[in-house]
Protein backbone atom coordinates (compact mmCIF):
# COMPACT_ATOMS: atom_id res chain seq x y z
CA UNK A 1 0.00 0.00 0.00
CA UNK A 2 1.51 3.85 -1.10
CA UNK A 3 0.70 6.37 1.39
CA UNK A 4 -0.06 9.82 0.32
CA UNK A 5 2.47 12.35 -0.05
CA UNK A 6 2.19 14.94 3.44
CA UNK A 7 1.88 18.28 2.32
CA UNK A 8 3.75 21.47 4.07
CA UNK A 9 1.70 23.47 6.11
CA UNK A 10 2.28 26.97 5.91
CA UNK A 11 3.91 27.48 8.66
CA UNK A 12 6.57 25.04 7.76
CA UNK A 13 7.20 27.04 4.67
CA UNK A 14 7.36 29.99 6.39
CA UNK A 15 10.05 28.26 8.83
CA UNK A 16 12.03 26.85 6.30
CA UNK A 17 12.06 30.27 4.01
CA UNK A 18 13.30 31.81 7.82
CA UNK A 19 15.94 29.34 8.29
CA UNK A 20 17.46 29.90 4.67
CA UNK A 21 17.28 33.84 4.90
CA UNK A 22 19.51 33.37 8.27
CA UNK A 23 21.84 30.74 7.16
CA UNK A 24 23.32 33.34 4.55
CA UNK A 25 22.92 36.69 6.78
CA UNK A 26 19.62 37.83 6.17
CA UNK A 27 16.93 39.16 8.89
CA UNK A 28 14.60 36.41 9.42
CA UNK A 29 12.37 38.94 10.38
CA UNK A 30 11.55 40.30 7.54
CA UNK A 31 10.36 37.31 5.26
CA UNK A 32 8.04 34.37 5.48
CA UNK A 33 5.62 32.64 3.57
CA UNK A 34 4.15 35.41 1.91
CA UNK A 35 7.03 36.80 0.84
CA UNK A 36 7.30 33.77 -1.52
CA UNK A 37 3.74 34.04 -2.24
CA UNK A 38 3.55 37.08 -4.23
CA UNK A 39 6.98 37.18 -5.44
CA UNK A 40 6.07 34.11 -7.14
CA UNK A 41 2.75 35.68 -7.99
CA UNK A 42 4.69 38.66 -9.16
CA UNK A 43 7.23 36.74 -11.57
CA UNK A 44 4.74 35.05 -13.39
CA UNK A 45 2.88 38.02 -14.24
CA UNK A 46 5.89 39.51 -15.41
CA UNK A 47 6.45 36.25 -17.42
CA UNK A 48 3.42 37.08 -19.33
CA UNK A 49 1.32 34.42 -17.49
CA UNK A 50 -2.59 34.61 -18.10
CA UNK A 51 -3.97 35.90 -14.21
CA UNK A 52 -6.60 33.23 -14.21
CA UNK A 53 -3.80 31.04 -14.94
CA UNK A 54 -2.05 32.25 -11.99
CA UNK A 55 -5.07 32.69 -9.71
CA UNK A 56 -5.52 28.90 -10.39
CA UNK A 57 -2.55 27.77 -9.29
CA UNK A 58 -2.21 30.28 -6.38
CA UNK A 59 -6.32 29.51 -5.19
CA UNK A 60 -7.28 32.86 -5.54
CA UNK A 61 -10.71 32.80 -6.31
CA UNK A 62 -10.81 36.58 -6.30
CA UNK A 63 -8.21 38.26 -9.34
CA UNK A 64 -8.57 41.54 -7.02
CA UNK A 65 -7.60 39.58 -4.25
CA UNK A 66 -4.66 38.14 -6.64
CA UNK A 67 -3.78 41.78 -7.90
CA UNK A 68 -3.16 42.87 -4.48
CA UNK A 69 -0.06 40.25 -4.38
CA UNK A 70 1.44 42.09 -7.49
CA UNK A 71 4.52 43.95 -6.21
CA UNK A 72 5.55 47.16 -8.45
CA UNK A 73 8.99 46.69 -10.51
CA UNK A 74 11.25 49.02 -7.93
CA UNK A 75 9.80 46.53 -4.84
CA UNK A 76 11.70 43.77 -6.11
CA UNK A 77 14.29 45.11 -8.71
CA UNK A 78 17.89 45.51 -7.44
CA UNK A 79 17.13 43.68 -4.38
CA UNK A 80 20.31 41.99 -4.48
CA UNK A 81 22.38 44.93 -5.16
CA UNK A 82 21.02 46.73 -2.08
CA UNK A 83 21.55 43.72 0.29
CA UNK A 84 25.17 43.61 -0.85
CA UNK A 85 25.69 47.64 -0.46
CA UNK A 86 26.14 49.25 2.79
CA UNK A 87 25.23 52.45 3.17
CA UNK A 88 25.12 53.38 6.87
CA UNK A 89 27.20 56.09 7.41
CA UNK A 90 30.46 55.45 8.61
CA UNK A 91 31.86 56.57 11.86
CA UNK A 92 34.86 58.93 11.59
CA UNK A 93 38.31 57.38 12.75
Amino acid sequence: MTTAPRKLSDRAVALIIKARAQAVGLDPNLLAGHSLRAGGITQAKRNGHDEGEIAKLSGHKNIAILRSYLRPNDDFEGTAQVLRTDHREREPR
